[in-house]
């Protein structure tokens, strides 16, 4: 699958940066390649460190509840890491007065979203749980 869709992404790819740099007056590539590296650089430096040592707590957990919240810590992170600029209202700066510039309630779309993710999660592991109870009575009768 991988190989069959990396055309496709490559393809996405090269059609996102034609726009951008043919728009280049209204979409400003260097303040993008700025956010870019520095969203790369978040995720190796903040995310990816907080994750491990989280996994690493999380070996304490029962084996069936790891892997849904792994998951969901994951996706968490990533979330929070993606919404700072969100939360912090870069963009509303450049263009003073406009109230349409990042119009929404962002903290409490954050928290429903990530409500929603271990919401998720929590079936996940109940749902393993289930299944597990399941087979140890299959096996004893």
């Amino acid at each position: 699958m991988f190989w069959a869709l990396l055309p496709v992404g490559g393809l996405l790819i090269a059609w996102g940066l034609t726009g951008l740099l043919r728009n280049a007056a209204s979409s400003v590539p260097a303040s993008w390649l700025r956010w870019f590296i520095g969203g790369l650089l978040a995720e190796d430096l903040l995310l990816v460190p907080a994750i491990l040592a989280v996994g690493l707590a999380m070996r304490h957990l029962p084996a069936g509840l790891q892997p849904p919240a792994r998951a969901a810590l994951i996706v968490s992170g990533t979330l929070v890491l993606m919404s700072v600029p969100l939360l912090l209202g870069y963009g509303r700066s450049a263009q003073p007065g406009n109230i349409s510039v990042l119009p929404g309630d962002y903290p409490a779309s954050l928290g429903i979203t990530v409500g929603a993710v271990w919401a998720a999660a929590a079936i996940w592991a109940l749902l393993r749980l289930f299944r597990a109870l399941g087979r140890r009575g299959r096996s004893r009768r």
